[in-house]
């Protein structure tokens, strides 16, 4: 596809907040963003508007993040498992997590577990190596497989995602890890297929099991508050495309105010100098003074003439610039 003009403005700010994405309010997209132009910078094909435009559409991505909820809700299983058990304990600092199994889900997790401030998080595999790979990912512990009911007792949250096809986490189990923890609460967020862990464990006094499904619902429910959060958004980005235009409207007419004010205080050096035979030897303190008193006088005397010659852009676009320009014999 190609976009033009406002279309490509907006498509830019869309992409950079996410709302293009097939997963709206994705957090990688901005950073994906953010490295194109860098590249774009470094081959040095970035030209003064490119620049413009995407120093715009970072703060449009930072605006929408801020005043919307449109990445608030986790859409991913592996996130949501974790924010299910940051709302289970109302954080997780003082939580030990077991992730029961070392596969791409259980990374994800990791990763997410990493970023919640989790107190102690870890990894058992019936891999040994796999556990300990991911463990040193993010500073976990590994433990051996072998040692799963021991390590049942010690957590709060079990994650569980491994390729078992029967049931690795059993009643006789999970009920000894209870008894192990006096009774304390446990959870386990199972987002395995088929399911590691039994849902009879679910029944067990003070022992409470999610699944995938459980899990889906969730994220389903998220999408939707996301869908409602990016309506939000857009209002944002059809903002912010009309604000860019206008500073694009400023930049165009840029050159031609540049060159009326140097006009207009090239004139003032030069009646300066026609007076320095009048005026005598100034201190460098009256250099100054005169300076700044040009300065200002320019500035009173070309304020008018700027703000008409926007207005005059606005309506008649560069024809009128052109008049402007002819009418201060300034350099087009």
């Amino acid at each position: 596809y190609t976009h033009a003009d406002d279309a490509a403005v907006r498509h830019v700010f869309r992409v950079a907040s996410s709302l293009d994405s097939m997963v709206v309010g994705e957090p990688q997209v901005l950073g994906q963003v953010r490295r194109a132009y860098t590249m774009a910078v470094s081959v040095g094909t970035a030209g003064r508007v490119l620049h413009r435009l995407m120093h715009h559409a970072l703060h449009v991505a930072k605006r929408v993040r801020a005043e919307t909820g449109i990445a608030a809700s986790a859409v991913s299983i592996s996130f949501t498992a974790v924010e299910l058990g940051r709302k289970i304990f109302g954080s997780l600092k003082g939580c030990t997590v077991l992730l029961l199994g070392a596969g791409e889900m259980a990374e994800l997790a990791a990763q997410h577990l990493a970023g919640a401030g989790a107190a102690r998080v870890i990894v058992t595999n019936r891999t040994a190596e796999t556990a300990r790979m991911l463990a040193a990912t993010f500073g976990g512990e590994a433990a051996d497989f072998s040692t799963l009911p021991e390590q049942l007792a010690q957590a709060d949250i079990v994650i569980c995602s491994t390729g078992a096809a029967d049931y690795v986490v059993t009643p006789q189990m999970a009920q000894a890890a209870l008894e192990a923890r006096r009774n304390r609460p446990a959870f386990f967020i199972d987002i395995s297929v088929p399911r590691n862990v039994d849902p009879a464990v679910g029944a067990l006094d003070n022992l409470f099991v999610f699944d995938v499904d459980d899990l889906e619902a969730v994220v389903a429910s998220n999408i939707r508050e996301r869908e409602r959060e990016a309506e939000r958004a857009e209002l944002i980005v059809e903002s912010e495309v009309m604000q860019f235009q206008q500073s694009l409207r400023s930049l165009d007419i840029g050159p031609t105010v540049g060159a009326l004010r140097q006009k207009l205080l090239d004139i003032a050096h030069a009646e300066l100098e026609r007076q320095r035979a009048r005026l005598g030897p100034l201190t460098p303190e009256q250099e100054r003074a005169v300076e700044a008193l040009l300065i200002s006088t320019v500035n009173k005397i070309s304020h008018p003439l700027i703000t008409r010659m926007r207005r005059s852009h606005e309506t008649g676009g560069e024809e009128n610039m052109q008049a402007w320009r002819d009418i201060f014999g300034l350099e087009e």
